[in-house]
């Protein structure tokens, strides 16, 4: 068998050694190289695609008929959990009030009996413990959540002044509806006072009557004056007071207050008179200084004074955030203007005290607490000693800055006034023989011209009740009525709805602007202030 030569390695002269090819005999009689069968060539193939096939196969089929991982379950139960889950909000748009009725209550409060209390029923018989002595008439206790007092009532803080005054859970806390609050000057509540103490429907058209007057003689920046209403008026009414127009603008627009007219409208008027107390309160608040004086800077008590009453009940109304600055400093400077004897006179710092003036403070603060301010009650335990140095000793009458002066039957009215806001009620002595000295015949109304004395008179004999106010309403009503301007002078037309001074004691002072404000205010008495106590529900005073 031939042999085939290699090549030279590289670099080397010499050949390189030959080897000899291995020869074997082939078991099937031929001699040739070593090869492999082609059968078994063609079952290794055989076994290696079968082989290689299956493992390919598992391969395929485990995404679709393994089972899932831990994790990969986990994911999906969260997933699933939180799609079916998922929380219901609640619908806030929803405007009915009360329980859910697809909702179903869990309470069964079935009557076992028909009677609770032991024993056969006799309807005839007396409320009561059967044979107990007749005991002797007392106060009710005051309904929940008034003032301090009852059930639910306001919390006393530790600092003086700082205790709420709209009471704890489970009390009344509407601040509109507390006792000589302001909660009765507008829609059915309003109505209904005023046919329960003697309203009628002329007094209540004298009262819209005197409302247009006003709002016809407004300056157009929204303040009042004394002396120039006719000028803003543009008209020829008569009989002009003093230059001061902070009082002024207290006095105007005082009457539409009471009348439930706000700066955010009336539902019971549409808004009539809106625009008219808005400008109003805004000229009152761009005059007050930064220590709460209302009377530019001079520190006239007497202006400051009704001022503040004003801006009180217009934040008392309508909770207006912004006037709550203003009427809280206004409370401020009264309480820091307060004398040493309690009581206020005509200039800041006080010292003294003047009953006229000190009327109008003690009504600021009062309204102030009405409209739920802070009130030092200091400041009250202090004006008590005011009233005790000006009173007489039985404490019936009052001087006008200390005992032993001659005694005016309007300082009677406005101490008596006091005495039932802070502390006196119907069945005190000295308050009713201070009635009884009001009631004398040259004291009723329409016996003497005296506006100022007649407003606060008035609200004596309404707090007071009873057969007094019956005596006293229709006289002073029906007076007011039959006493306002008419229209029908032929030079004077406009002055219908207003009130004429002449005669009266203040007419030098305020003119025919201040007395058609006490007018009004008057004959507003109905449902201005809701009542201190009534002599029906006792109200806890005595």
């Amino acid at each position: 068998m031939a042999t085939q030569p290699t090549d030279y390695a590289r670099g080397n002269a010499h050949p390189a050694r030959m080897l000899a090819p291995v020869i074997r005999q082939s078991r099937y009689g031929t001699v040739e190289s070593e090869r492999v069968p082609w059968f078994l060539i063609i079952l290794a193939l055989t076994v290696s695609l079968a082989v290689n096939a299956a493992v390919l196969s598992s391969m395929l089929l485990i995404p679709f008929t393994g089972s899932t991982s831990d994790s990969q379950q986990k994911d999906l139960t969260v997933i699933k959990g939180d799609v079916e889950d998922e929380v219901k909000k609640d619908d806030l748009t929803n405007d009915e009030e009360g329980l859910n009725p697809a909702v179903p209550s869990n309470l069964n409060m079935e009557r076992v009996e028909p009677v609770t209390v032991p024993g056969t029923e006799k309807k005839d018989e007396a409320p009561g413990i059967p044979g107990a002595p007749e005991a002797r008439p007392v106060n009710i206790p005051p309904p929940p959540g008034i003032g301090n007092l009852g059930t639910g009532g306001g919390i006393d803080s530790l600092i003086k002044g700082k205790g709420s005054t709209v009471g704890t859970p489970g009390g009344v806390t509407d601040i509109l509806m507390r006792a000589g609050g302001f909660g009765g000057r507008s829609g059915s509540t309003r109505q209904q006072m005023l046919e329960e103490y003697g309203g009628t429907k002329a007094s209540e058209a004298a009262v819209g009557m005197g409302l247009q007057w006003l709002a016809r003689h407004q300056a157009p920046d929204g303040h009042w004056s004394l002396d120039n209403f006719r000028v803003y008026g543009q008209c020829n009414c008569t009989e002009s007071g003093q230059n001061q127009d902070i009082a002024a603008t207290a006095f105007g627009v005082l009457p539409f207050l009471g009348a439930g007219e706000t700066h955010k409208g009336n539902p019971d008027s549409k808004g009539k008179y809106q625009k008219t107390v808005d400008k109003a309160l805004r000229y009152l608040i761009l005059k007050q200084s930064a220590s709460g004086d209302f009377s530019s800077g001079s520190a006239e008590m007497y202006a400051h004074g009704l001022a503040a009453i004003a801006i009180c009940e217009a934040y008392g109304l309508t909770s207006d955030p912004r006037l709550k600055g203003p009427a809280q400093r206004a409370i401020n400077f009264i309480v820091h203007s307060q004398s040493r004897q309690g009581g206020w006179s005509y200039n800041a710092p006080c010292t003294g005290h003047d009953t006229s003036v000190g009327g109008w403070e003690l009504m600021a603060l009062k309204s102030g607490q009405m409209a739920g301010l802070e009130v030092p009650s200091s400041t009250i335990e202090r004006a008590k000693k005011w009233l005790d140095d000006v009173a007489e000793p039985d404490g019936s009458q009052y001087a006008y800055q200390f005992r032993g002066q001659q005694i005016s039957r309007s300082t009677c009215a406005v101490g008596l006034l006091c005495r039932e806001y802070i502390q006196w009620g119907p069945r005190n002595p000295s308050l009713r023989k201070g009635v009884k000295h009001l009631l004398e015949p040259d004291n009723l109304p329409g016996k003497q011209r005296d506006m100022y004395y007649y407003y606060y008179a008035t609200q004596v004999m309404h707090h007071f009740g009873g057969e007094a106010w019956q005596r006293w309403n229709p006289l002073m009503r029906d007076y007011l009525v039959a006493t306002q301007d008419k229209g029908t002078t032929p030079k004077h037309q406009h002055q219908r709805g207003s009130w004429d001074p002449a005669g009266d004691v203040w007419k030098i002072q305020g003119g025919r602007l201040m007395v058609t404000s006490l007018s009004v205010l008057t004959l507003e008495v109905y449902y201005r202030h809701l009542p201190l106590y009534r002599r029906d529900m006792g109200g806890g005073k005595k």
